[in-house]
């Protein structure tokens, strides 16, 4: 995708339907971390510009980058900051950090996969591209704007109704 915040709408959809479990703040993270891979490469001009991140297993390593980042900030910040609304405190516990990172760096992969022709998956594994063209940019895009609109009035509609 030419922008992460794309891939934030699948992202709001698993936290709408799992909030305690799914840190949304970790999703994001692991987003931002896997696509400065290709910025890197667009600013060089060296294609391909998906490569390592942009496979399972180096967006696995980027999710467990993030999650180990996260759990260690998020103690310091618990610490620092006792009292923390039940949401906030919920958002940065390890297991929903851990899920939210994994979830984050596989769905980029998966996303990518449909859209860009020179993503690996199972890189070193195999070099295939079986998903490329199984469905239209312009779909991949809506199905992203709709999972997050709705995802957002879910979340919405919970916060509205728990106060």
């Amino acid at each position: 995708m030419p922008f992460t915040p794309f891939h934030f709408g699948p992202g709001a959809l698993v936290k709408s339907a799992t909030p305690s479990r799914f840190s949304f703040t970790a999703f994001v993270a692991t987003q931002v971390v896997i696509d400065l891979e290709p910025l890197y490469f667009l600013v060089i001009n060296e294609p391909p510009v998906h490569r390592f991140f942009h496979s399972i297993l180096g967006s696995l390593i980027a999710a467990a980058f993030v999650a180990s980042a996260m759990l260690v900030a998020a103690r310091i910040f618990l610490a620092l900051w006792p009292g923390l609304p039940r949401a906030l405190v919920q958002e940065f516990a390890p297991k929903p950090i851990l899920w939210g990172a994994a979830i984050g760096g596989l769905s980029h992969v998966f996303l990518d996969y449909l859209m860009h022709p020179d993503i690996r998956p199972f890189y070193p594994a195999s070099i295939g591209d079986g998903l490329n063209g199984l469905v239209s940019v312009p779909l991949v895009y809506i199905a992203c704007v709709v999972c997050g609109v709705f995802g957002i009035g879910v979340l919405w509609w919970r916060t509205g109704r728990a106060g």
